[in-house]
């Protein structure tokens, strides 16, 4: 069974080092290595200390975690945690290629979960390939001491922890962003409607709260202040450029009550409609 999971029969760079009896080291380095293709592979794990880290070269992987099931592409990421019980196998069709360490550190642990990782399994499209790289030269050209590496292994390990918070941030903005740009299109689009803001946004499935939290940040006002100016810019373009009643106005960007409209109105200009057109 051994064969069809390690060793160079099949193909496999794999560099094991000595576990540190030192307490005061960042991490514990047990292996390092890389897997080239082989359907033969299949590895279970039930009570174990380390962290697993992999990234897919190529090839596909199907990886069970704690009764989750996941399949790894080219350019994920899987970190397992440890005293999670997990097992994973190569594709028949399609076998993986991947980068790897495996290794101790309660450091690590602590600051994995402080950064909201717990629990997570796959980094989609990680492209962190070079930081294996790095590490798998570092392996090469190190002894068989993990103290003697522990220090630039742990550079490169929770470097790529901080890579793949920043990645999740600007992922996080991107998102935002769309959120934001889809809320003020679909205000955009009711100019002329007397929806209320809820009907308006219930096809936008977040809560209230987020959705003027994240409109505010990107435009600096409340998606319902927004809708009332758009509309008042509307009523000025209106009684500039129409001969339509304040009441015909008011119906045509969607204020049922006049009296209210013209409220609005002068609380955003300064001028009563009325008063408005006068001076246009």
């Amino acid at each position: 069974m051994n064969n069809d999971r390690f060793g160079t029969k099949y193909g496999e760079i794999w560099h094991p080092f000595l576990k540190s009896e030192k307490d005061n080291v960042p991490l514990k380095v047990e292996n390092i290595g890389q897997t080239f293709p082989n359907k033969h592979i299949c590895i279970q794990r039930e009570n174990h200390e380390i962290f697993v880290i992999e990234y897919i070269v190529d090839g596909v992987e199907h990886l069970e975690v704690d009764g989750e099931n996941y399949t790894l592409q080219k350019g994920d990421l899987c970190i397992l945690e440890p005293r999670v019980p997990h097992s994973y196998r190569s594709d028949e069709n399609n076998p993986v290629e991947k980068k790897w360490i495996n290794f101790i550190s309660p450091s690590f642990e602590e600051l994995y979960k402080s950064m909201g990782f717990s629990g997570r399994v796959v980094f989609k499209n990680s492209n962190s390939e070079n930081i294996f790289d790095v590490l798998l030269e570092i392996a090469s050209s190190s002894s068989l001491h993990s103290d003697d590496i522990c220090y630039d292994v742990a550079i490169n390990v929770f470097d790529l922890l901080f890579y793949l918070a920043k990645k999740d941030a600007k992922e996080e903005n991107k998102n935002v962003s769309k959120l934001a740009i889809a809320v003020k299109e679909v205000l955009d689009q009711n100019i002329f409607t007397n929806a209320t803001l809820d009907e308006i946004l219930k096809g936008i499935f977040y809560s209230k709260k987020q959705i003027t939290r994240e409109f505010k940040k990107i435009f600096n006002d409340t998606p319902y202040n927004y809708l009332i100016n758009i509309k008042m810019k509307m009523a000025k373009r209106l009684l500039r450029a129409s001969d339509l009643s304040i009441k015909e106005i008011s119906a045509r960007i969607g204020f049922e009550n006049q009296h209210y409209f013209s409220n609005a109105f002068k609380k955003k200009t300064g001028k009563s409609p009325s008063q408005y057109r006068l001076k246009s």
